[in-house]
């Protein structure tokens, strides 16, 4: 079983640690928030199964008068697979390790392994966008890169798109109110960037900083700020792709997602399991106890037509 670094016994105590812990390092986690939620019931497999009937075909044309039959249409539908994947993680401890520290080991441990399980989660929902949503390039910036900084205009033409596709929007909720220089904020599409991106963002002539909103019940973690029908939410892990720009800048990726435009899959029975082993379940002499999780899960673009990664420069 591994150890933490933590495995031998403490030297003579010669400080007194404070009670209260320093904080954790922790992002804001802002990929799953806008995600179908959904989940694989236990005993029936390990793929999540989707069917979308297609459109039929309008009927513009008027019925004669002669009284027969017109041919009709077939149903068609595609149908998009997901399969569950598991993942997990854990500690191991010497039961001497948890008698010579002054601190609350296991506490801190369950915290720390709490926090590992949903970055992780974050991260894998963060990878299939990357990887199934389709790329448009900032082209109306001014840097002279191969895609250009971030611009209001850029995110107008991929808010035409959803618009064209018939994507849904998130209803917003937030009103205005009678303070000077709130604004309300418009049902919208939800954007979701790396925090590098926020100073371009505040540059942005119709940007309304989550400070102005008249209602500020509705600020959601994460939010920066919104930019007529889409809000803006960032994170220090938001997507950063892996190639640069054609003059060498980093790129990053700013998912514009509509409502039921991906799905996070979990499995009945796995979806996010702590774990503790006490002395006696971990060896004969119980010299060591472990914590650790398990999670079943999978995400799943659903929608290509109402999901897109518009790629940006970064200065």
């Amino acid at each position: 079983m591994a150890l933490t670094t933590s495995g031998d016994l403490s030297p003579a105590v010669r400080q007194d640690l404070a009670k209260r812990m320093l904080s954790v390092k922790t992002p804001n986690l802002i990929y799953k928030p806008f995600a179908m939620k959904d989940q694989l019931e236990a005993y029936n497999g390990d793929i999540k199964r989707y069917r979308r009937y297609n459109k039929l075909s309008l009927a513009t044309e008027p019925l004669g008068p002669s009284g027969n039959p017109v041919s009709g249409q077939t149903l068609s539908a595609i149908d998009l697979d997901a399969k569950i994947n598991y993942y997990g993680d854990f500690v191991g401890i010497t039961t001497q390790v948890l008698l010579a520290n002054q601190e609350r080991v296991l506490n801190q441990c369950a915290l720390l392994l709490g926090i590992q399980l949903r970055e992780t989660e974050d991260k894998l929902i963060r990878q299939s966008l990357e990887s199934g949503v389709q790329k448009i390039n900032a082209v109306f910036g001014v840097n002279g890169n191969v895609p250009t900084e971030f611009t209001q205009e850029d995110a107008e033409e991929v808010v035409s798109s959803l618009l064209d596709n018939s994507a849904g929007m998130f209803l917003s909720g937030i009103r205005g109110a009678d303070i000077i220089g709130s604004s309300p904020v418009r049902n919208a599409y939800i954007a979701l960037a790396t925090t590098r991106l926020t100073k371009t963002l505040q540059r942005q002539s119709d940007f309304i900083a989550t400070s102005r909103y008249g209602d500020q019940a509705f600020v959601m973690d994460g939010e920066w700020g919104a930019i007529n029908n889409v809000r803006y939410f960032v994170s220090p892990v938001g997507s950063v792709s892996s190639i640069k720009s054609d003059l060498g800048l980093d790129v990053a990726n700013v998912m514009f997602v509509s409502k039921e435009s991906y799905a996070c899959i979990l499995q009945d029975g796995a979806s996010a399991e702590l774990y503790y082993n006490p002395p006696y379940l971990s060896d004969q002499l119980r010299q060591s106890v472990s914590m650790g999780w398990t999670m079943g899960q999978v995400s799943r673009v659903l929608n290509t037509s109402w999901i897109a990664n518009l790629q940006c420069s970064l200065g």
